[in-house]
C-alpha cells in the first residue's frame, strides 16, 4: 500500500511523494490518467535520489517543472550524528524515465539543500521543514522550519525566490558520494546541457528515436553516454539561501521571522491591499498573525489567537484558507475549527484599534467603530511605523481549589483577559487549570491528600504471557491480560484507557491444548466413520429386504406318491 502526503495534478498527471510500505522505501511517483499512457512510476529505491527517513511536505507544478519540498536524513556529515536536512527537488513534468539502470528513475531529477538560520554571528539553523506556501504573484516560497525535535522548541519562516532556486539548479556543480570510499566529490552539472528548459538536446538522441506519448519528453531515446553521466547523486553542491522581502534593507540570507518556544505546523498567506499577512498554526493550538511594516527590519507579530483552552491545548495538524469567505479552517486530532480573519470587532476604542496594527482593520471616525478596511482602502496603512506594543502581563491570582458541576476538582488561577480573541477568555477572565480529577469516586483519599499529592492517573502494567491455544469450532484462539497497576488510579485519577484482555487467532498445531484438541479430533473421526457406515449399510439392508419380499413366504414339500397311485399308472 501507499501513504500519500502530497500530490499535484496538472494535464491529467499526478506527482506524489510516498513510501512503499512493503519495501519501506521512499519514492516520488507519477501516474497519468490520459488514455494510452501507462503508469509512469519512478521508484527511488537507492541512495541515488533519496536517502532515508524521508518526509514529503509539499509539491508544486510551476511552468515545465515539478518542485518537491521534503526533509530527509543526511549522509553528508558522517560525524554529525542523526539529524535531518531540508531539500527542494526539481524534475521536468514531462520526464518519461531513462533506460538501463535508470529505467525506473526520473533522469531530470535534481535536489538542493535549503538553508534557514537566524543569521547571527554563530547562527542557529532550523533544519526541519514543516510546510510551504507558494505565492504565484511574487514568485516566492514561504516555508516554515522547526528546530530539532529533541531540542528546545523554536520555529522560523524563511522565504525563497523561485529565481534563486532555479539559479542553483542551473549553475551549481554536483556533489556525489563515491561507492567504495564514501568520499564526497564534486562533479560537473550536465543537466542543463542535456535538458535546457525541459527540452532535450537533439544532439544526444539515438538515431531512430521511438515515439513517446503527447506531453512527455523523449528521455528514453537518449544515447548511452547520457545515462552513464546521470548515474551519480543528483545533489547540488550549493545550497538555496533565503531572500529578503525588504529590498531597501536587503537583510537577506537569514530567516524572515523567528519565534522561540513554539513549533509551527502550517502556513497560509492572505493579501490585504498591497500588504501580505502570514498565518501560521502551532503545536500549542494557536495561530500567529504576522505582517511586515514598511521601513522596519523585522516583521511584526500582530497577535496570537488561541483556539483551545489552556488546559487542553492541541497540536494543529492542518490549516487552509478560504480567501473569498475570509476564514481559516484548522484541524487537530479531535476538532475542526473555523477562524474569521477579520477580528476588528474585538477592538472597542480608537486606541485599541490603532495600536493593534491589524492590516484588516481601521478606525472609522464617523461611526466610532473599528471596521474592516476592505471597503475603505484609502485608510489602509496610515500611521503604521512600529509593531504593536507588547501587553504588560497581568499577574495570575494565587492557586486555589475549584469545584466543577460534576463534583470534580481542579487547582485553578484567574486573571483579567488581555486579548479578547483568546478562546480561553470566559466572562472577562482568563483561566488556567492543573491537577484536575477525572472521577472523584476512583481511589478517593480526601481533599487534603489530593491537594498535597495531586491526582494519580492509572496506567497499564506489562502484558501477561499468552495462554495456550484453546480450540473453538474449527479455529484456535489464545488470549493475554494486563492490569491497571502501573500505577493504580488514585485521588480521582483517570482509570486506564483501553482493553484489559487481548485475543488473537493461533495455530492449532503449535499452541493447542493437547487434551481438548484430542477430544475434538476423536469426535470428528467418529462422525466421519458413522456417516460412512450409514452410507454403506443402509443400501445393503434395503436390497436384502426387497429380495426377501419377492420370494414365497412358505415352502411346500411335495408328498411321496402312494403305492396305489403307482399301481394305477
Amino acid at each position: 500500500g501507499f501513504c500519500i502526503w502530497n500530490n499535484t495534478k496538472e494535464d491529467g498527471r499526478v506527482f506524489r511523494g510516498t513510501i512503499n510500505v512493503a519495501t519501506r522505501l521512499s519514492m516520488i511517483h507519477s501516474k497519468s490518467f490520459k488514455p494510452r499512457i501507462g503508469e509512469l512510476a519512478t521508484d527511488f529505491t537507492s541512495e541515488r535520489d533519496l536517502y532515508f527517513d524521508v518526509h514529503f511536505v509539499k509539491s508544486f507544478i510551476i511552468g515545465n517543472y515539478v518542485y518537491v519540498f521534503f526533509r530527509e536524513g543526511t549522509l553528508e556529515c558522517a560525524s554529525c550524528g542523526k539529524y535531518k536536512v531540508s531539500r527542494v527537488a526539481r524534475v521536468c513534468k514531462g520526464d518519461y524515465g531513462g533506460q538501463f539502470k535508470l529505467r525506473k528513475f526520473f533522469i531530470t531529477y535534481q535536489k538542493a539543500k535549503l538553508i534557514c538560520s537566524d543569521g547571527g554571528e554563530y547562527p542557529v539553523y532550523f533544519n526541519e521543514i514543516q510546510d510551504v506556501w507558494w505565492d504565484s504573484e511574487t514568485n516566492l516560497f514561504h516555508a516554515i522550519f522547526t528546530s530539532h525535535p529533541n531540542g528546545p522548541p523554536s520555529s522560523a519562516i524563511c522565504v525563497y525566490n523561485l529565481t534563486d532556486v532555479n539559479h542553483v539548479f542551473h549553475t551549481s556543480p554536483l556533489k556525489s558520494r563515491e561507492a567504495g570510499s564514501g568520499k564526497w566529490v564534486t562533479l560537473e552539472n550536465k543537466f542543463r546541457k542535456y535538458f535546457e528548459g525541459c527540452k532535450i538536446n537533439k544532439t544526444y538522441l539515438i538515431p531512430k528515436p521511438r515515439p513517446v506519448p503527447d506531453g512527455l519528453m523523449g528521455t528514453k531515446n537518449m544515447l548511452f553516454k547520457v545515462y552513464r553521466d546521470l548515474l551519480h547523486d543528483p545533489l547540488m553542491r550549493d545550497p538555496v539561501l533565503p531572500t529578503s522581502l525588504d529590498s531597501v534593507q536587503n537583510q537577506g540570507n537569514k530567516a524572515w521571522f523567528v519565534k522561540d518556544g513554539i513549533r509551527m505546523t502550517a502556513i497560509v498567506l492572505d493579501k490585504v491591499g498591497e500588504r501580505t499577512v502570514v498565518y501560521t498554526s502551532t503545536d500549542r493550538g494557536s495561530v500567529l498573525k504576522i505582517s511586515q511594516v514598511a521601513g522596519l527590519l523585522q516583521p511584526c507579530l500582530l497577535t496570537e489567537i488561541d483556539l483551545f483552552p489552556i488546559n487542553r491545548q492541541e497540536v494543529i495538524k492542518a490549516m487552509t484558507i478560504d480567501p473569498k469567505q475570509r476564514v481559516l479552517y484548522l484541524g487537530s486530532d479531535t476538532a475542526l475549527k473555523k477562524l474569521r480573519l477579520k477580528q476588528c470587532g474585538n477592538h472597542t476604542d480608537r486606541r485599541s484599534c490603532s495600536s493593534a496594527i491589524d492590516p484588516h482593520c481601521t478606525w472609522m471616525k464617523k461611526t466610532r467603530h473599528c471596521v474592516s478596511v476592505l471597503s475603505l482602502r484609502e485608510e489602509l496603512g496610515k500611521g503604521w511605523s512600529t509593531c504593536p506594543k507588547k501587553k504588560e502581563l497581568i499577574a495570575w491570582s494565587p492557586w486555589k481549589t475549584c469545584e466543577g458541576s460534576d463534583g470534580n476538582l481542579c487547582r485553578c488561577q484567574a486573571r483579567p483577559c488581555q486579548d479578547r480573541q483568546n478562546s480561553s477568555c470566559q466572562g472577562g477572565y482568563e483561566l488556567r487549570f492543573e491537577n484536575c480529577t477525572v472521577d472523584i469516586n476512583v481511589g478517593w483519599e480526601g481533599r487534603e491528600e489530593w491537594e498535597k499529592y495531586g491526582v494519580q492517573h492509572g496506567n497499564w502494567g506489562a502484558w501477561d504471557t499468552w495462554t495456550d491455544c484453546e480450540t473453538k469450532p474449527w479455529v484456535g484462539v489464545r488470549k493475554r491480560t494486563r492490569n491497571c497497576t502501573n500505577p493504580v488510579p488514585r485521588r480521582g485519577g483517570r482509570p486506564c484507557v483501553g482493553e484489559a484482555v487481548q485475543y488473537e487467532s493461533c495455530n492449532l498445531g503449535k499452541h493447542a491444548v493437547s487434551g481438548r484438541r484430542t477430544d475434538t479430533v476423536a469426535v470428528a473421526i467418529g462422525l466421519i466413520i458413522g456417516v460412512v457406515l450409514i452410507i454403506l449399510v443402509v443400501p445393503g439392508y434395503c436390497y436384502l429386504t426387497r429380495k426377501q419380499q419377492e420370494q414365497p413366504t412358505s415352502y411346500d414339500v411335495p408328498k411321496t406318491p402312494s403305492r396305489s397311485s403307482l399301481n394305477s399308472d
